[in-house]
């Protein structure tokens, strides 16, 4: 079909089942083809020599693309195919561009847009440039790669091979997908490294996109930023009560049948952490939980899974359940091209910071509420309470620091 093709009306195309064009009344054989994805692409529909072509264009902005189409009008009318001629342009280009170029140019176009940006160039400035900033990226073989890799183990590094091989590999596939290079030489080679979930802890540059661009709807982000900065268990955090939350105090006690090892558990609560619990009165309205499920309250028989029924036959809604979450998570961290982690590892994160702080493995144990079944441990519930505090306090500030923003951390 046929219209005038304004920026408003370039907007508001809606994708549909199958991709679709829109030609421009305006001028001849320049349109846009709408994918079901909702990406949109101008494209320009020719006849060189007798012969129909059609060609993408490169520009993302209506106006851009209008220009580019009426300068390739005039190639055409030239009697040069448009088509071939970039070709012939990506061919020289290869043939001149080095590894350095290449990913600088990913750096600059793609992953600059992305959350991951930051760690991709760290290393890439690590462990690649160094060897490969000016060959030809064509010439950069799969024994490069190999030998690249091996490097890094043999230096006691076999998990930063892992995510060196990652974005080296995000380089290449860039680099074809903007028809720049035509082969990736790290296909077929798999991580050096196997990587035991026990292990994971994030890096400062993955926490700080964790925190600040992590794509999460506000309860599953606000629960998993809780785990990191309290090292507790997901499941606890999601189930917590109002009631069971003193802020007069700053604390947070656990009854028995809420925690693992079945013994009350009493969490100090930082400020930070404080400024996000009351940050879910809004989203948990009338539930008894912090993190209800934000399904609508039902009346009746219903089976929904995130409300329950009370005496009087109405019902309320149930925490957010787990696996949510951990699908949740998961589906953001591919977004964000993150290597994976689960969200225990955000515990594990917080507890390995914690040490490194220089607080004893007790002490880590007692904030991670490990079984401890001596008497003392099951009565005195306020048991290094303000050993606790300090610990979690110097986690609080170190993590802001970490994730370099003070927007939702600092009051």
């Amino acid at each position: 079909m046929a219209q005038r093709l304004t920026a408003v009306t370039v907007r508001n195309l809606r994708p549909e089942d199958k991709k679709y064009e829109v030609m421009d009344a305006e001028n001849p054989g320049f349109g846009v083809w709408v994918y079901p994805s909702g990406k949109k692409a101008f494209v320009y529909a020719y006849r060189c020599n007798g012969k129909k072509g059609r060609i993408t264009l490169d520009s993302e902005s209506l106006a851009e693309a209008r220009d580019q189409y009426r300068e390739l009008r005039q190639v055409v009318r030239r009697g040069i195919d448009p088509k071939a001629q970039r070709a012939e342009e990506r061919r020289q280009q290869e043939q001149e561009l080095t590894f350095g170029r290449l990913a600088q140019r990913y750096l600059d176009e793609h992953a600059s847009r992305k959350r991951s940006g930051d760690e991709d160039k760290r290393l890439l400035n690590l462990d690649v440039l160094p060897r490969w900033q000016n060959l030809k990226a064509k010439d950069i073989r799969r024994r490069d790669v190999q030998e690249m890799l091996k490097a890094i183990i043999d230096r006691g590094s076999p998990i930063v091979a892992n995510r060196v091989l990652a974005v080296t590999r995000k380089v290449f596939n860039w680099g074809i997908e903007q028809d720049l290079i035509e082969a990736n030489p790290c296909v077929g080679i798999k991580a050096p490294a196997k990587e035991r979930s026990a292990d994971r802890v994030l890096s400062d540059s993955e926490i700080k996109i964790f925190w600040n661009d992590l794509q999460l709807s506000p309860q599953i982000h606000t629960a998993l930023k809780l785990e990191l900065l309290l090292a507790q268990r997901i499941g606890e955090i999601l189930g917590m009560r109002w009631d069971e939350l003193d802020f007069e105090q700053n604390i947070w006690t656990l009854s028995p049948d809420r925690t693992k090892n079945e013994t009350v558990h009493v969490v100090p609560l930082p400020k930070q952490a404080v400024t996000l619990i009351e940050g879910m009165r809004v989203l948990s309205g009338s539930s008894e939980y912090v993190f209800a499920s934000p399904r609508q309250s039902k009346q009746g028989n219903s089976s929904d899974e995130s409300s329950s029924a009370t005496a009087d036959g109405s019902r309320t809604r149930k925490p957010i359940r787990s696996d949510s979450v951990g699908t949740a998570l998961s589906r953001a961290i591919q977004e964000a091209e993150l290597d994976h982690f689960s969200s225990h590892d955000l515990r594990r994160t917080a507890a390995t910071n914690i040490s490194a702080l220089g607080y004893s493995d007790e002490l880590v144990g007692r904030i991670l509420n490990h079984a401890n079944h001596t008497v003392t441990a099951r009565y005195n519930r306020h048991a290094h309470l303000a050993e606790k505090r300090a610990a979690l306090e110097a986690w609080a500030s170190r993590l802001a620091m970490q994730k370099n923003s003070q927007e939702e951390v600092d009051s």
